[in-house]
């Protein structure tokens, strides 16, 4: 399903992204509704493998319009098989990056306090969606577009290319990478607490959760690399980083468990600090060579005045609506301290941020 998925990306097909688990989420949720109290463990395993058969589904429509034939006879004699199944190895181990490193986490998180175990858990079923859409998103759109940028340029050129791409959406990642870490614990605090998910543990998922948002940016950064040295045929460097990667997030975890058994959160910023190394080292390297300019300077100053926005709404945050009971005002003030955030961010970098550019491509998209 998903490598049809791509397929149907590299040929324009954008929306099939979003509407992929259509069917399987309404039949889902149909059938929770109707038999929800009747299901058994074995019966939701498989209702959950029948879902994939129903995303299977949804591709059909593009197979007819595209007239794509299935052939089920492997040409083990085409040289593009065997890079295919090369690229294919790399991505399933690249793409396990951060379920590696969430493992790893709950691992060393066996001396912690008692619910450490289910606020990983928690924290991870917010976080991946989070990064799913917001980062994944962004990738499969590139991918398509990297590849044909590198069969039209030069070594040199794309490169560049790919260095400014990154450096544009990396400039917006950042503030909301801080914006998530700053309101952490209001977030979990909105959508999970309640019933025997008590204030306790509220506390302690948001502060895994911050943990985690703060390696946002690193884990894009990596993300989208992966993507560009894909499209040139290349697949040690990705599984280099990610390989270095869970040995720092293992390392980190195993001293922090033993320095610090307490405080789990600091598992989860060993793997932040992680991400941050592996795609920061991984874009250096991806920008080194003659001709490739690195945007230093509005790199630095993003990190700046994310960091400043970051602490800022976060010093608002506990001043002002920490003690706020109603969730909907908490909603409300955080997302209002979050826009006028995004707001004062964009004014102090300028013209470093393309806001006009982006705001011009989706006018543009809007009147097609």
């Amino acid at each position: 399903t998903y490598l049809l998925l791509a397929l149907f990306q590299s040929m324009g097909h954008f929306t099939l992204q979003g509407s992929l688990s259509l069917l399987y989420s309404v039949v889902l949720c149909g059938v929770l509704v109707l038999a929800g109290d009747k299901l058994n463990l074995k019966s939701f395993a498989a209702l959950t493998s029948a879902g994939w058969l129903l995303q299977l589904a949804m591709t059909f429509p593009y197979i007819k319009k595209e007239g794509y034939r299935f052939h089920f006879r492997p040409d083990f004699r085409q040289k593009d098989y065997w890079m295919f199944l090369r690229t294919g190895v790399a991505t399933m181990f690249n793409a396990a990056l951060f379920l590696l490193c969430y493992l790893i986490n709950t691992r060393f998180a066996y001396a912690a306090p008692e619910g450490t175990i289910s606020a990983f858990f928690y924290a991870d079923k917010l976080y991946e969606p989070l990064t799913t859409t917001l980062i994944y998103s962004v990738s499969i759109v590139l991918f398509p577009k990297f590849s044909q940028q590198y069969e039209q340029m030069e070594a040199s050129a794309y490169r560049q290319y790919v260095v400014h791409v990154l450096k544009n959406t990396l400039l917006l990642v950042l503030p909301i990478s801080l914006l998530f870490s700053a309101f952490g614990t209001p977030v979990i605090r909105v959508l999970l607490e309640g019933g025997s998910f008590t204030a306790q543990d509220t506390i302690l998922c948001g502060s895994i959760f911050t943990m985690y948002a703060l390696g946002m940016a690193g884990f894009f950064m990596i993300d989208i690399l992966n993507k560009a040295y894909y499209a040139m045929g290349k697949t040690l460097v990705p599984m280099c980083v990610t390989a270095g990667v869970v040995a720092f997030s293992f390392l980190s975890n195993a001293l922090c468990s033993w320095l610090f058994p307490q405080q789990p959160f600091l598992l989860a910023l060993g793997t932040s600090v992680g991400f941050l190394l592996g795609g920061s080292i991984m874009y250096m390297r991806f920008g080194r060579g003659k001709g490739v300019k690195m945007p230093v300077k509005q790199l630095v100053f993003g990190v700046l005045f994310s960091i400043l926005m970051g602490i800022g709404a976060y010093v608002v945050y506990g001043l002002f609506i920490a003690a706020e009971t109603s969730k909907i005002l908490l909603v409300v003030k955080c997302g209002t301290v979050g826009v006028i955030g995004m707001l004062l961010y964009l004014i102090a970098m300028g013209s470093m941020v393309p806001t006009k550019e982006i705001l011009a491509k989706l006018l543009r998209r809007k009147k097609a």
